[in-house]
């Protein structure tokens, strides 16, 4: 009997306890008072060593949406029918040529059978010749000048061929040594104006039209005459004349 009683008594002790420690860790609000907030709480426990599980909320993000825009892309432009019709059409000496791989050789050296007959004369017979202004004036009186690299070069004209006058001015430079042949009267560089755009036409020759006998042009002629039967002059008789249709 007196082991149930003190069982009782220990029993009653140990829940007094408890209910005194519960007060002290959650004393009752005054009435009126305002309730405390759940970070309020979580802040109080946080103090006492306890433990908070209440989930912090920060600024609400917000995000724009849209419908997805495909990226573009530039592309390169293609040729045109045109373009590749006419590169199609060209003969492949003319592609040759406008490409500055000439196939016929250059050359002064004007000997040979093929440069027999009157039409080859000029070119058979041609030696340079070096004179001071004065002879040159004394012995020809149809002196042109032309523009070559923005100098001014004296040739003259002879049984319907234009020539240069070496010597004329001291160190004057042209870049081709022989005759060209004259047709209408012209001067010697639209002459050669001429023959540079009916080149360019027919697709032989992809350089300045400058009216002078270079080396581009020159080279042209020569690949034009090959394909053409013509004795290869490199430079402007009157059969590579007529058979561009200048005359």
């Amino acid at each position: 009997m007196k082991r149930i009683v003190l069982l009782t008594f220990i029993g009653s002790l140990t829940l007094a306890l408890t209910a005194r420690g519960e007060e002290q860790n959650n004393p009752p609000q005054k009435k009126g008072a305002p309730k405390a907030q759940p970070s309020q709480r979580a802040a109080a426990l946080g103090g006492r060593g306890g433990v908070s599980n209440v989930r912090q909320m920060g600024p609400q993000r917000t995000f724009l949406t849209g419908p997805f825009r495909q990226p573009t892309f530039k592309t390169a432009p293609t040729m045109g029918p045109s373009t590749s019709t006419a590169i199609l059409n060209r003969s492949i000496a003319a592609t040759t040529a406008a490409r500055g791989q000439t196939r016929a050789a250059v050359t002064n050296n004007w000997r040979g059978p093929n440069f027999s007959g009157r039409n080859y004369t000029a070119f058979r017979n041609y030696q340079s010749q070096w004179h001071d202004r004065d002879w040159w004036r004394h012995h020809h009186d149809r002196i042109v000048f032309v523009s070559v690299f923005a100098q001014p070069f004296p040739l003259f004209f002879d049984a319907g061929y234009w020539y240069p006058c070496w010597g004329y001015y001291p160190g004057a430079y042209y870049p081709y040594d022989g005759p060209i042949y004259g047709y209408n009267g012209l001067p010697p560089d639209q002459v050669i104006t001429n023959v540079q755009v009916q080149l360019q036409s027919a697709g032989y020759y992809s350089g300045p039209i400058d009216g002078v006998l270079g080396p581009l042009t020159r080279a042209a002629i020569a690949d034009y005459q090959l394909d053409h039967g013509l004795a290869i002059t490199a430079a402007i008789d009157e059969p590579t004349v007529v058979s561009l249709g200048l005359v």
